[in-house]
């Protein structure tokens, strides 16, 4: 009997980072991490026009389409009535999330995600294939490194997280955690397959922020601010350089590319 392959999903295997201003790097090595609102990251760009830490949309799904005509019906009637359109534009803006209150309630905990997709095989030895990141990956968190200090005017480090260690105490302190889904505002299809897929909106980003490669944490907030800082038991990494980035190597035993 043949031995069956795996299959996984290349975007979920890979490595967190996170980039720490140094002033909150010390604690964060001890497991101490700051939920931030998600209100308090749409008034980040609202008030400041922040576009590295702050999403005025953040915790909602935009779509901005063409339509040239729009009807609107109750749950549960047939009949819907048809809304004029009085501007004459066919350009209608939808959005789609969580309330202003709940925005206040739910913290979140961003680090990005160096996934398989960001390497490239380099070598391969029996059944043994060598993956190194590519340059481009490298290029894009040296980037976002730039761009976060320039937005703190702080300097800033990089963390690297032991993977099967970052995902068991996600698990055992029953933390709601997802790669962020990043989309295109025009395409219409986002709303249909959010609501189909039933995954919340605060895991939905616009794709001009996909170089961020977010992996996110949420936790509810012990009260209505800004955030707050939570300790995580075991949650704790490496401060490392990009250089060190460079010489990461993942292996993998048995791999094969699915098409």
């Amino acid at each position: 009997m043949k031995n069956q392959k795996l299959i996984v999903d290349s975007k979920k295997i890979g490595f967190p980072i996170k980039i720490f201003e140094h002033q909150y790097l010390e604690e964060a090595l001890k497991g101490h991490f700051y939920f931030g609102s998600l209100e308090q990251y749409a008034d980040i760009e609202k008030l400041t026009k922040d576009h590295v830490i702050g999403d005025l949309n953040e915790g909602k799904i935009v779509s901005e389409i063409e339509a040239n005509a729009i009807w609107a019906r109750e749950v549960g009637q047939k009949n819907p009535i048809r809304i004029d359109n009085h501007h004459r534009n066919n350009k209608v803006t939808i959005k789609y999330g969580i309330s202003r209150k709940q925005l206040k309630q739910i913290g979140a905990l961003c680090f990005s995600f160096l996934s398989l997709d960001d390497f490239q095989s380099f070598k391969k030895e029996g059944t043994k294939t060598y993956f190194k990141l590519k340059q481009e990956a490298l290029d894009k968190v040296q980037n976002f490194l730039s761009l976060k200090e320039k937005s703190t005017m702080a300097e800033c480090s990089l963390v690297l997280f032991n993977p099967n260690c970052f995902f068991k105490v996600l698990h055992d302190e029953n933390l709601s955690f997802d790669w962020v889904h990043y989309y295109d505002h025009q395409d219409p299809m986002t709303l249909y397959d959010n609501q189909k897929l039933g995954i919340p909106s605060y895991f939905y980003k616009s794709q001009e922020y996909a170089y961020q490669r977010e992996l996110r944490v949420v936790s509810k907030l012990s009260c209505e601010c800004k955030g707050e800082v939570k300790t995580i038991e075991g949650l704790s990494g490496k401060k490392v350089s990009l250089n060190y980035l460079s010489r990461l190597v993942l292996i993998i035993e048995g791999y094969e590319k699915l098409d």
